[in-house]
Order: C-alpha cells, then structure tokens, then sequence
C-alpha cells in the first residue's frame, strides 16, 4: 500500500494564510525571490485555494469535497516551510486545529474526515501528513523522501508497521513493539553514520541538528531519553547485559506499548524530517519549485472568480 502526502484544500488555505503573516512573509522573501514572486504572493494563493475548496463545498459526493490533492501541492509547500526556523511544533498545532475547523464547518452529520487528507504535521519545518490510528501526531508520511535510500526504506517500512499496530489493541507483543526501537536506532545511525558503529555519538548529532527547530522544554526532554535508549537497544541486541548495562529480561516486556515508543518515535520523526529539510532548503536553487508554483496556479485559476 503507498502512503502520500495528500492534503485536503483547508490545510493549504491555512498554510498559506499562516505564511503570508507579516514575520513569516519576511522570512520567506529570499525564498521567494528565487521563484520570481513576493510576499504578496502567499495570500494569493491562500484565495486560490480558498475558491478552490468554496468550490468543492458545491459537490454532493462527501468524499469529493474531502479529498487530498496531488503530492505536488505538497511538495511546493514544504520547499517553502524548509527554511522557516523556531518551534515547527506550535505552528503544526495551529495549522492542523484551523484546518479542523474548516473541515468540520463542511462537516454533514458523521462526514468529517478521519484520514490523512485532514491530518496535516509539519515536522522540522518539513511538511507531512499523519497516517493510520497509531496516534494524532505519528506515524508522518512526508511530501518529500529523507534522500538516502537506506534511510527512506528504513523509515517506510517503519511507518507501514505503526499504520498496523494501530489497528491493534495494547499491549502488543513483545517482538512487535520492540522492533520500532531497534528500527528507530538503525534509522539514527543511517542518518548520521560514524567511523566506527557509535549510536550514541549518532543520537548527539542529530540531537544537535534539530535543535533550532523544537521548544527548549522538549529538546531538553527528548535530549534525556537517549541513554536509555541506547542501553536498551544493546539489550535488545545482544541479549546479555554488558559492563553493568541491562540484558533482555530487564526491557523486552516493558516496552509493549504506545507510552513506552512515544519519545523514540518523536525523535526519528524529527531526524528523518531535518534529513529532507536540509535538502531542500539550499539557498541556491528553486530545484524545479519555480516551474512548479506556475503549474499549481494555473491549477487553481480554474476557480478564479467562483463565489459559493
């Protein structure tokens, strides 16, 4: 089964209007300049894609109205987030309740979507959309792949496990919830590879990495965990504890569930996340965005002048 990143018509309503915010507006102006547009530009497309979505509120087919657009809307939206700085957290929070909002105004009875399509995330700065039951925030299917094919396996394959596990009830068995840590440090260490294997010389990288983009208070929290992290991933490993460090029986039942994954989850969404970030943020190149936004509107001019 392929996962995309398709999001409904609210979500980029809201996306844009939220960038074309006077401080986000001035952030982006660089970025803009390299596709030949300006700030203004932001709210235009906010109004497109509003007349876009008045538009599917006309239809009768629920699903229709509801329905995500193509990747590439994606794909224009987060080369443009990728350069944004602060916590990527708040400003998913907001987008995602706003785009809730409209959704739910369009909402007939039971309608109101429970998909994707409605769950926007936006990770480091990195645009994605939330797939399965796992949890409101995880698993996140990016618009764009991490750029080494290791690591986009790896982190495919993981977020097709979480999509499963969140059709199962807790606790999970034991092989079936430890082997999202073990994946999770396999993807920490095909991110940020060292001379000889080191994965806590790899989590403090990373941890380095995503830094500028999370709330102190979480940095901090999530800066913790690693430790333990790392002492269990050994355990989980190599079954024996070595030089003191716990052995299989001390982690292999307790790490069963959602509470016990949650913060390991958080950080390779985040690895993975500035991974793409870092890719597409290069200040040099529109890589094809230029050509991409001009397609995207002339998408959208089909609605130009439509009043619900």
């Amino acid at each position: 089964m392929e996962l995309t990143c398709a999001l409904a018509p609210p979500v980029y309503v809201e996306l844009y209007a939220m960038l074309a915010e006077r401080d986000r507006a001035a952030e982006l102006e660089p970025r803009l300049n390299l596709i030949d547009r300006d700030a203004s530009w932001l709210a235009d497309m906010a109004q497109s894609y509003r007349r876009l979505w008045q538009y599917r509120l006309t239809l009768d087919n629920v699903e229709e109205i509801h329905e995500g657009l193509p990747s590439h809307h994606a794909d224009l939206a987060t080369w443009l987030l990728s350069v944004l700085r602060g916590d990527a957290a708040e400003f998913s929070r907001v987008l995602r309740r706003r785009a809730r909002e409209e959704l739910r105004k369009a909402s007939v009875g039971d309608s109101l979507p429970d998909g994707p399509e409605g769950q926007p995330a936006v990770v480091a700065w990195t645009l994605g959309a939330v797939h399965g039951k796992y949890d409101r925030e995880l698993p996140v299917v990016f618009a764009e792949d991490p750029p080494d094919l290791n690591v986009r396996m790896a982190y495919e394959g993981l977020v097709h496990h979480l999509v499963d596990l969140g059709e199962r009830d807790e606790p999970w068995p034991e092989v079936v919830a430890t082997s999202v840590l073990w994946r999770c440090a396999g993807i920490a260490e095909g991110l940020a590879p060292q001379a000889n294997p080191n994965l806590a010389s790899s989590l403090n990288q990373l941890m380095a990495l995503v830094r500028t983009y999370m709330a102190e208070s979480m940095w901090r929290e999530l800066s913790g965990i690693w430790e333990d992290f790392r002492k269990t991933r050994n355990a989980l490993t190599h079954l024996t504890g070595r030089d003191g460090d716990p052995c299989f029986t001390d982690v292999g039942a307790i790490n069963n569930g959602r509470e016990h994954l949650k913060n390991a989850l958080f950080g390779s969404t985040h690895f993975v996340a500035n991974s793409i970030r870092t890719v597409l943020a290069d200040p040099d190149s529109d890589l094809g965005r230029g050509g991409l936004a001009s397609a995207i509107e002339d998408e959208l001019s089909w609605f130009e002048g439509f009043v619900a």
